[in-house]
Protein backbone atom coordinates (compact mmCIF):
# COMPACT_ATOMS: atom_id res chain seq x y z
CA UNK A 1 0.00 0.00 0.00
CA UNK A 2 1.16 3.56 -0.66
CA UNK A 3 1.40 5.80 2.43
CA UNK A 4 -0.61 9.02 2.22
CA UNK A 5 2.36 10.96 3.59
CA UNK A 6 6.03 10.29 3.91
CA UNK A 7 8.56 11.70 6.39
CA UNK A 8 10.40 14.68 4.95
CA UNK A 9 14.18 14.39 5.00
CA UNK A 10 15.62 17.74 6.21
CA UNK A 11 18.65 17.23 4.00
CA UNK A 12 16.40 17.37 0.95
CA UNK A 13 15.04 20.84 1.67
CA UNK A 14 15.64 23.10 -1.28
CA UNK A 15 18.22 25.89 -1.15
CA UNK A 16 15.52 28.30 -2.13
CA UNK A 17 13.44 27.36 0.88
CA UNK A 18 16.41 27.80 3.20
CA UNK A 19 17.32 31.16 1.71
CA UNK A 20 13.75 32.44 1.87
CA UNK A 21 13.33 31.15 5.40
CA UNK A 22 16.59 32.86 6.47
CA UNK A 23 15.52 36.16 4.91
CA UNK A 24 12.14 36.03 6.59
CA UNK A 25 13.67 35.04 9.92
CA UNK A 26 16.14 37.94 9.81
CA UNK A 27 13.32 40.31 9.00
CA UNK A 28 11.36 38.96 11.92
CA UNK A 29 14.33 39.46 14.24
CA UNK A 30 14.93 43.00 12.98
CA UNK A 31 11.31 44.01 13.40
CA UNK A 32 10.96 42.32 16.77
CA UNK A 33 14.10 44.15 17.95
CA UNK A 34 12.68 47.50 17.00
CA UNK A 35 14.68 48.15 13.83
CA UNK A 36 14.85 51.84 12.90
CA UNK A 37 14.20 53.48 9.55
CA UNK A 38 17.06 54.67 7.35
CA UNK A 39 18.46 58.11 8.25
CA UNK A 40 18.13 59.43 4.73
CA UNK A 41 14.45 58.71 4.63
CA UNK A 42 12.47 61.84 3.75
CA UNK A 43 9.31 62.85 5.60
CA UNK A 44 6.08 62.63 3.63
CA UNK A 45 5.05 65.73 1.71
CA UNK A 46 1.58 65.66 3.26
CA UNK A 47 0.43 64.78 6.77
CA UNK A 48 -0.40 61.12 7.34
CA UNK A 49 -2.42 59.53 10.16
CA UNK A 50 -0.28 58.69 13.16
CA UNK A 51 0.08 54.92 13.75
CA UNK A 52 1.14 53.12 16.87
CA UNK A 53 4.61 51.72 15.92
CA UNK A 54 4.18 48.80 18.29
CA UNK A 55 0.91 47.82 16.64
CA UNK A 56 2.43 48.14 13.15
CA UNK A 57 5.44 46.07 14.16
CA UNK A 58 3.27 43.31 15.64
CA UNK A 59 1.16 43.24 12.50
CA UNK A 60 4.19 42.88 10.25
CA UNK A 61 5.65 40.19 12.52
CA UNK A 62 2.45 38.17 12.32
CA UNK A 63 2.33 38.60 8.55
CA UNK A 64 5.92 37.46 8.08
CA UNK A 65 5.47 34.55 10.46
CA UNK A 66 2.44 33.43 8.49
CA UNK A 67 4.45 33.70 5.25
CA UNK A 68 7.26 31.65 6.76
CA UNK A 69 4.79 28.96 7.80
CA UNK A 70 3.28 28.95 4.30
CA UNK A 71 6.71 28.53 2.71
CA UNK A 72 7.41 25.58 4.97
CA UNK A 73 4.05 23.98 4.21
CA UNK A 74 4.37 24.53 0.45
CA UNK A 75 7.84 23.03 0.32
CA UNK A 76 6.65 20.10 2.42
CA UNK A 77 3.81 19.56 -0.04
CA UNK A 78 6.34 19.42 -2.86
CA UNK A 79 8.36 16.86 -0.92
CA UNK A 80 5.27 14.73 -0.28
CA UNK A 81 4.21 14.97 -3.93
CA UNK A 82 7.67 14.02 -5.20
CA UNK A 83 7.77 11.00 -2.90
CA UNK A 84 4.34 9.85 -4.14
CA UNK A 85 5.28 10.41 -7.79
CA UNK A 86 8.37 8.26 -7.26
CA UNK A 87 6.18 5.60 -5.66
CA UNK A 88 3.78 5.73 -8.62
CA UNK A 89 6.57 5.38 -11.16
CA UNK A 90 8.03 2.44 -9.26
CA UNK A 91 4.65 0.71 -8.99
CA UNK A 92 4.02 1.22 -12.71
CA UNK A 93 7.44 -0.26 -13.53
CA UNK A 94 6.56 -3.31 -11.41
CA UNK A 95 3.24 -3.70 -13.22
CA UNK A 96 1.08 -2.73 -10.25
CA UNK A 97 -1.07 -0.22 -12.12
CA UNK A 98 -3.74 0.09 -9.44
CA UNK A 99 -1.17 1.12 -6.82
CA UNK A 100 0.47 3.47 -9.32
CA UNK A 101 -2.85 5.20 -10.05
CA UNK A 102 -3.59 5.54 -6.34
CA UNK A 103 -0.19 7.09 -5.60
CA UNK A 104 -0.50 9.53 -8.49
CA UNK A 105 -3.93 10.66 -7.31
CA UNK A 106 -2.50 11.33 -3.85
CA UNK A 107 0.34 13.30 -5.43
CA UNK A 108 -2.24 15.42 -7.26
CA UNK A 109 -3.91 16.18 -3.94
CA UNK A 110 -0.61 17.66 -2.75
CA UNK A 111 -0.20 19.56 -6.04
CA UNK A 112 -3.80 20.31 -7.08
CA UNK A 113 -2.71 22.80 -9.76
CA UNK A 114 -0.56 20.26 -11.58
CA UNK A 115 -3.05 18.84 -14.07
CA UNK A 116 -0.41 16.53 -15.54
CA UNK A 117 -0.54 14.48 -12.34
CA UNK A 118 -4.30 14.06 -12.69
CA UNK A 119 -3.91 13.03 -16.34
CA UNK A 120 -1.27 10.49 -15.33
CA UNK A 121 -3.55 9.12 -12.61
CA UNK A 122 -6.43 8.74 -15.07
CA UNK A 123 -4.16 7.05 -17.61
CA UNK A 124 -2.90 4.59 -15.01
CA UNK A 125 -6.42 3.91 -13.74
CA UNK A 126 -7.68 3.22 -17.26
CA UNK A 127 -4.76 0.85 -17.86
CA UNK A 128 -5.45 -0.92 -14.56
CA UNK A 129 -9.13 -1.35 -15.45
CA UNK A 130 -8.28 -2.65 -18.93
CA UNK A 131 -5.90 -5.17 -17.41
CA UNK A 132 -8.55 -6.43 -15.01
CA UNK A 133 -11.26 -6.43 -17.66
CA UNK A 134 -9.27 -8.82 -19.86
CA UNK A 135 -9.08 -11.30 -16.98
CA UNK A 136 -12.78 -10.98 -16.10
CA UNK A 137 -13.85 -11.32 -19.74
CA UNK A 138 -11.92 -14.58 -20.08
CA UNK A 139 -13.65 -15.92 -16.97
CA UNK A 140 -17.03 -14.68 -18.18
CA UNK A 141 -16.81 -16.41 -21.55
CA UNK A 142 -15.68 -19.67 -19.95
CA UNK A 143 -18.54 -19.58 -17.43
CA UNK A 144 -21.08 -18.73 -20.14
CA UNK A 145 -19.92 -21.56 -22.41
CA UNK A 146 -20.26 -23.98 -19.50
CA UNK A 147 -23.64 -22.55 -18.42
CA UNK A 148 -22.33 -21.44 -15.06
CA UNK A 149 -24.83 -18.61 -15.03
CA UNK A 150 -24.06 -17.10 -11.63
CA UNK A 151 -20.31 -17.00 -12.31
CA UNK A 152 -20.93 -15.65 -15.79
CA UNK A 153 -23.24 -12.95 -14.42
CA UNK A 154 -20.64 -11.85 -11.86
CA UNK A 155 -17.78 -11.72 -14.38
CA UNK A 156 -19.78 -10.03 -17.13
CA UNK A 157 -20.98 -7.43 -14.61
CA UNK A 158 -17.36 -6.61 -13.76
CA UNK A 159 -16.51 -6.33 -17.45
CA UNK A 160 -19.51 -4.06 -18.02
CA UNK A 161 -18.53 -1.85 -15.09
CA UNK A 162 -14.99 -1.61 -16.43
CA UNK A 163 -16.14 -0.84 -20.00
CA UNK A 164 -19.18 1.43 -19.58
CA UNK A 165 -19.18 2.48 -23.25
CA UNK A 166 -19.19 -1.06 -24.68
CA UNK A 167 -22.68 -2.52 -25.32
CA UNK A 168 -21.77 -6.23 -25.42
CA UNK A 169 -20.67 -6.56 -21.76
CA UNK A 170 -23.81 -4.77 -20.57
CA UNK A 171 -25.99 -7.00 -22.77
CA UNK A 172 -24.22 -10.14 -21.57
CA UNK A 173 -24.44 -9.08 -17.93
CA UNK A 174 -28.20 -8.52 -18.23
CA UNK A 175 -28.77 -11.88 -19.92
CA UNK A 176 -26.61 -13.83 -17.46
CA UNK A 177 -28.34 -12.19 -14.49
CA UNK A 178 -31.67 -13.17 -16.04
CA UNK A 179 -30.52 -16.76 -16.55
CA UNK A 180 -29.09 -16.99 -13.02
CA UNK A 181 -32.15 -15.44 -11.38
CA UNK A 182 -29.81 -12.79 -9.96
CA UNK A 183 -30.26 -9.12 -9.12
CA UNK A 184 -33.10 -8.10 -11.43
CA UNK A 185 -32.56 -4.38 -10.76
CA UNK A 186 -28.97 -4.71 -11.95
CA UNK A 187 -30.21 -6.66 -14.97
CA UNK A 188 -32.60 -3.81 -15.84
CA UNK A 189 -29.79 -1.29 -15.49
CA UNK A 190 -27.46 -3.22 -17.81
CA UNK A 191 -30.20 -3.96 -20.33
CA UNK A 192 -31.22 -0.31 -20.47
CA UNK A 193 -27.64 0.72 -21.04
CA UNK A 194 -27.22 -1.78 -23.87
CA UNK A 195 -30.50 -0.65 -25.41
CA UNK A 196 -29.34 2.98 -25.42
CA UNK A 197 -25.99 2.03 -26.93
CA UNK A 198 -27.37 -0.14 -29.72
CA UNK A 199 -30.94 1.06 -30.35
CA UNK A 200 -31.12 -0.59 -33.79
CA UNK A 201 -30.34 -4.10 -32.50
CA UNK A 202 -33.66 -5.92 -32.27
CA UNK A 203 -32.34 -8.72 -30.04
CA UNK A 204 -31.21 -6.14 -27.46
CA UNK A 205 -34.70 -4.61 -27.41
CA UNK A 206 -36.20 -8.08 -26.91
CA UNK A 207 -33.75 -8.75 -24.08
CA UNK A 208 -34.80 -5.48 -22.47
CA UNK A 209 -38.41 -6.58 -22.74
CA UNK A 210 -37.66 -9.94 -21.11
CA UNK A 211 -35.88 -8.22 -18.25
CA UNK A 212 -38.79 -5.83 -17.80
CA UNK A 213 -41.20 -8.76 -17.64
CA UNK A 214 -39.05 -10.41 -14.94
CA UNK A 215 -38.99 -7.11 -13.07
CA UNK A 216 -42.80 -6.84 -13.17
CA UNK A 217 -42.90 -3.95 -15.67
CA UNK A 218 -45.23 -5.18 -18.45
CA UNK A 219 -45.90 -1.75 -19.98
CA UNK A 220 -42.18 -1.04 -20.35
CA UNK A 221 -41.73 -4.54 -21.78
CA UNK A 222 -44.45 -3.89 -24.36
CA UNK A 223 -42.75 -0.65 -25.45
CA UNK A 224 -39.43 -2.45 -25.91
CA UNK A 225 -41.07 -5.25 -27.91
CA UNK A 226 -42.83 -2.80 -30.20
CA UNK A 227 -39.47 -1.09 -30.79
CA UNK A 228 -37.92 -4.45 -31.68
CA UNK A 229 -40.73 -5.18 -34.15
CA UNK A 230 -40.08 -1.90 -35.93
CA UNK A 231 -36.55 -3.15 -36.56
CA UNK A 232 -37.54 -6.78 -37.29
CA UNK A 233 -41.21 -6.90 -38.29
CA UNK A 234 -42.90 -10.23 -37.75
CA UNK A 235 -40.34 -11.61 -35.31
CA UNK A 236 -41.99 -14.67 -33.75
CA UNK A 237 -40.32 -14.34 -30.34
CA UNK A 238 -41.40 -10.72 -29.98
CA UNK A 239 -44.97 -11.49 -31.07
CA UNK A 240 -45.22 -14.46 -28.69
CA UNK A 241 -44.03 -12.35 -25.78
CA UNK A 242 -46.47 -9.59 -26.69
CA UNK A 243 -49.34 -12.09 -26.56
CA UNK A 244 -48.16 -13.34 -23.17
CA UNK A 245 -48.09 -9.81 -21.79
CA UNK A 246 -51.55 -9.14 -23.20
Amino acid sequence: PVPATAPVDPDRKSDRRKQLANVLTKRLETIAGGGRPRRDAQPPSSPLPVHDPTTDRDSVVRSLAKTLELVSHTTGARDHAKHLIDEARGAEARGNLTAAASAMRLAHRWRPRDESLLRDAERLQAAAVAEKVAVYEKRARYAEENKLWADAALSWSKVADGLPDAPEPARKAARMLLEAGGDIHAAVRYARRASRQEPRRASTQRLLAQVYVAAGKPLSAKTALEASLVIEPGNAQANDLLREIG
